[in-house]
C-alpha cells in the first residue's frame, strides 16, 4: 500500500493513463474487424419505361454481382454477395435494397460491382454496370433509365443521360 499522497496521485493517473490507452486499442480493432466482417451496403434504383416514355410494370430486374478487384493483386476475388431480383412498379420503378458495395478497409477495400439486367419476355437485355465510388458517402445509387424498344431491343437513356 502507498502512503505517500504524490506517489498515490502519480499511481492513480498512470493507472488511469493506461486503462484509457487499453480502450483505445481495443475500439481501434474493433473497427478493423467491424469493417473486415460488415460489408458496406448500398441501394440501386432505376425505371423501366417503353420507347414512349411509359412505364412498364412488372419487369424482372436482376442485379448480378461481378468479381471483386483485388487492389493489391491481378485476380479477381469471389464476389461476396448473390444475385438479388426486384420487379418493377406501376410507375416502372425498381430497387435493390442493402446490396454488398464494398468489403474491407480503406485502401485495402474491394469494391462490388453489380450487372443490372431486365428480363422482359422475348426481349434481350442490356447489361447496365453499377458500382459505388470508394469516396462516395452515399448509400443509394440512382442509374438511368432503361428504355424497352418496341421492336424488342433496349436502350439506356431517357432522364438523367
Amino acid at each position: 500500500m502507498i502512503r505517500h499522497p504524490i506517489l498515490k496521485t502519480i499511481a492513480i493517473l498512470s493507472a488511469a493513463v493506461l486503462g484509457l490507452a487499453a480502450v483505445a486499442v481495443v475500439a481501434v480493432a474493433a473497427y478493423f474487424i467491424y469493417h473486415l466482417v460488415v460489408p458496406e451496403k448500398m441501394d440501386i434504383t432505376g425505371r423501366v419505361t417503353d420507347s414512349a416514355g411509359q412505364p412498364l410494370a412488372g419487369v424482372e430486374m436482376r442485379a448480378v454481382p461481378l468479381p471483386l478487384d483485388d487492389p493489391y493483386s491481378d485476380s479477381a476475388m469471389k464476389p461476396q454477395d448473390t444475385e438479388h431480383t426486384a420487379i418493377s412498379d406501376k410507375n416502372g420503378r425498381y430497387r435493390f435494397k442493402r446490396l454488398v458495395a464494398s468489403v474491407g478497409i480503406k485502401e485495402g477495400r474491394c469494391m462490388q460491382g453489380y450487372d443490372i439486367v431486365a428480363r422482359a419476355e422475348g426481349r434481350s437485355s442490356p447489361v447496365i454496370h453499377a458500382c459505388k465510388h470508394p469516396d462516395d458517402r452515399d448509400s443509394a445509387i440512382e442509374l438511368d433509365d432503361i428504355v424497352i424498344e418496341d421492336r424488342g431491343g433496349f436502350e439506356v437513356g431517357g432522364e438523367g443521360s
